[in-house]
């Protein structure tokens, strides 16, 4: 697995659920092939050819050869954004990030990322979470609570629909919209919680 692993600060794509299966993958082989002490459990190393590089003026956490306000592509904007993956660990933790933009995914989160666990529950979801990103508010509370098995077999989540109130109009009014919430069943106790901008990243 050393030549698959995911060596980086961000990875850029398209579609980002290819690295974060990867990113599981990775973590699940338990790295046979990497030293004792295992890489998450210190800060991540930037590569070296990534050092030396220069950061964006207006997205000082991105390098500039990886971010789309710099380089001037089409993706990026509010209306067609683009999202990045960035890998890191949380109290010696793998963890991934994902970026939009080059900064947060909703307004209302100032970091959306998760462990190897979450990252099963929302691949398993997948299909779900791409119809609900797609669907209109009044589409969006007509869907039915399921229990969705990942492919394994060895976790199985409830996802149902309820109104959340922490998101805003321009004008920074509170509003209700439809959320999203993922729920592991027993044994398993994690939960997370997306709206639509969170759906139409992982998809």
């Amino acid at each position: 697995m050393g030549s698959a692993r995911i060596e980086m600060a961000f990875i850029i794509a398209r579609n980002i659920l290819p690295l974060i299966a990867l990113f599981i993958s990775r973590e699940q082989s338990g790295r046979a092939d990497q030293p004792s002490v295992r890489p998450e459990c210190r800060a991540p190393t930037v590569a070296t050819d990534m050092a030396s590089q220069e950061r964006c003026p207006k997205n000082p956490s991105m390098f500039k050869a990886y971010c789309a306000h710099c380089q001037g592509t089409e993706r990026g904007t509010a209306e067609n954004p683009r999202f990045w993956l960035k890998e890191d660990n949380y109290y010696g933790c793998p963890i991934v990030e994902v970026l939009k933009n080059g900064g947060q995914v909703p307004m209302s989160d100032a970091h959306f990322r998760f462990g190897v666990r979450k990252a099963q529950m929302l691949v398993a979801c997948v299909p779900v979470l791409r119809e609900f990103w797609r669907a209109s508010d009044e589409k969006k509370l007509q869907f039915k609570t399921q229990v969705i098995p990942n492919g394994l077999g060895d976790l199985r989540i409830k996802v149902y629909v309820e109104m959340h109130p922490d998101f805003e109009l321009s004008s920074g009014r509170p509003i209700d919209r439809p959320w999203l919430p993922l729920q592991a069943l027993p044994p398993d106790h994690d939960h997370i919680g997306l709206g639509t901008m969170k759906c139409r990243a992982i998809c």
